[in-house]
């Protein structure tokens, strides 16, 4: 990987996280949504059964950040389209100060 490619994939991650934020704060998405994937995510990282266990370096984290990503994913692919479309353009117009506020 050159660094071009690296600052791609790293700006399309916080991308990701930005609009899984979003959305998470938009009132448009349903409640239960929002509740399943967060108490999932929220319970296997606070619960003492790991797939890797912690103590073990580097390997011992790197599942509970794959977790992360994969159910910050599915949580995106569960919204509707539409919303996900509109945040979409709002992050890449940089509006985020600005949108940020009218969903709290």
């Amino acid at each position: 990987m050159n660094l071009v490619q690296i600052n791609t994939f790293v700006t399309a991650f916080m991308h990701n996280i930005e609009l899984a934020w979003r959305l998470l704060l938009d009132n448009r998405i349903p409640l239960i949504t929002k509740i399943l994937f967060m108490g999932i995510l929220g319970a296997y990282l606070i619960s003492p059964i790991d797939v890797v266990p912690d103590f073990l370096p580097v390997v011992g984290q790197v599942d509970d950040i794959v977790l992360f990503v994969l159910m910050m994913m599915q949580f995106i692919n569960s919204c509707p389209i539409t919303l996900i479309e509109e945040h979409k353009q709002e992050i890449l117009n940089g509006e985020w100060k600005i949108s940020f506020l009218k969903y709290l």
